[in-house]
């Protein structure tokens, strides 16, 4: 993660730093169908043979200025090759040049990337799946459930009952989704968005590392 936060630091600050040349480029030539064309000659010994057509066109291109060449260099020291679906070679540094950093460089925070699919923790127990009842369920009242503290520890937010006796506190740490049934929770998951979710992520991960820490008990000794 933080290899690519820098990566895409280093294309934001020189994704502009490049000027527009004109370049002479000989391809082959195309016909409507967008196929190349080709030409019957003869060889020096007489045979002839389908030659593919050429031609010359100018297009624009991008020349790096001196400090986005030494930016390019960098990222390719940095990352792998890597192919397309149809096993064709990636340019990376332009794709983070002309793709990536325009979509960053308006964003004015710590980091470029985050791993979002962290997954849910579910707190519920009991007999039912409409409420938590039962001596377990009542216990959810009262109980300051331990399975909280490893789905925090591990980045996950968590879903659970509304009655819980960790809901107000939790709900205040923007680390969790209330329900008051277990059919609940497709609606309360999918009324969630991505930016919230990812959100909900790093509060989950702060709050992790704290209890990780010990610094909720270390508070409570004071």
């Amino acid at each position: 993660k933080s290899i690519a936060d820098s990566l895409i630091s280093l294309a934001i600050k020189e994704k502009d730093n490049f000027e527009t040349v004109d370049v002479k480029v000989v391809k082959a030539k195309l016909d409507a169908k967008g196929n190349k064309e080709t030409e019957l000659v003869k060889s020096k010994n007489g045979k002839e043979y389908l030659k593919v057509v050429k031609e010359e066109t100018t297009e624009k291109r991008q020349k790096d200025m001196p400090s986005r060449l030494n930016a390019r260099r960098k990222i390719m020291r940095k990352v792998n090759k890597v192919k397309d679906a149809d096993g064709k070679n990636i340019d990376v540094p332009a794709k983070l040049f002309n793709e990536i950093a325009p979509k960053y460089s308006d964003k004015n925070v710590g980091g470029y990337t985050r791993i979002v699919k962290a997954g849910w923790g579910l707190l519920w127990d009991g007999d039912s799946i409409d409420t938590c009842s039962g001596s377990l369920g009542e216990y959810l009242k009262i109980n300051s459930s331990h399975k909280i503290s490893l789905y925090l520890a591990c980045g996950m937010p968590v879903i659970l009952w509304r009655q819980s006796s960790l809901a107000k506190w939790l709900s205040g740490k923007g680390v969790c989704v209330l329900i008051d049934s277990l059919s609940d929770i497709p609606n309360a998951v999918n009324g969630i968005s991505e930016d919230k979710y990812s959100e909900m992520v790093d509060n989950a991960r702060n709050l992790g590392e704290m209890l990780r820490q010990g610094a909720l008990l270390k508070s409570l000794l004071k």
